[in-house]
């Protein structure tokens, strides 16, 4: 019960905290975000460099909840229990966040075994960050984690990676399995501010986003 009365009322707030995109952007838009305070950009970066050429991918999900949500228990909860498991690391990217103060968070994130549909190999990947590696918090949302996450798209069997991006279909798919496990969730409960479907001109890695964050109450 007090589970749910802590999800209605971060609910209320999200519904309060949206508004619709301004554009549908063609290119990267790339801003800082200050919900309540914290201070965190609407993409992670290749390098520790906040600009548009390091961008790499939309945040997605919001993880709260009460102050054991932290990145570890986030990164531990995708590993072990999300989806089929996401038991191997990524390359590590940079997430420019505060809580106060700003500083880069480094993270490889945790991505799934690879897997065969429609004769691709695919896995899926999902970095969560926070300052310190921690966790942010503010007395409106309270405790909680962001994440990206992206899907890449391989030869079959995985022997080598071709596509990367498709973010708010693995965001999509991250959310009907936190729910099946028990996590309220809400999928468009902040504006992140980085609508859009457009290939990068390197012509390997589509950007998709709704243009809002989703939120798991992680619990």
């Amino acid at each position: 019960m007090k589970r749910i009365a802590l999800w209605l009322a971060l609910a209320t707030v999200g519904i309060a905290a949206l508004s619709l995109p301004a554009l549908a952007y063609t290119s990267i838009h790339l801003v800082p975000l200050t919900p309540y305070g914290d201070t965190f950009y609407n993409y992670d970066f290749d390098t520790q460099s906040a600009q548009t050429a390091y961008a790499d991918f939309p945040v997605g999900i919001i993880w709260q909840g009460a102050s054991g949500v932290t990145v570890s228990s986030v990164k531990t909860y995708i590993q072990n229990s999300l989806g089929p498991g996401y038991p191997t690391t990524g390359s590590t990217k940079y997430s420019y966040v505060s809580d106060g103060t700003l500083v880069w968070n480094a993270d490889g994130g945790k991505m799934t075994n690879c897997y065969d549909e429609y004769g691709h190999g695919k896995k899926r990947h999902i970095r969560p960050y926070a300052p310190y590696d921690n966790h942010f918090y503010n007395a409106t949302w309270g405790y909680y984690v962001i994440s990206n996450m992206h899907e890449r798209l391989n030869e079959p069997g995985c022997s080598g990676a071709l596509y990367y991006g498709w973010s708010e279909d693995i965001e999509d798919i991250v959310l009907q399995e936190a729910s099946a496990d028990g996590y309220p969730t809400n999928a468009v409960y902040y504006n992140t501010q980085n609508y859009g479907e457009f290939w990068e001109p390197d012509g390997r890695h589509f950007q998709k986003s709704d243009g809002y964050a989703a939120t798991i109450l992680f619990w």
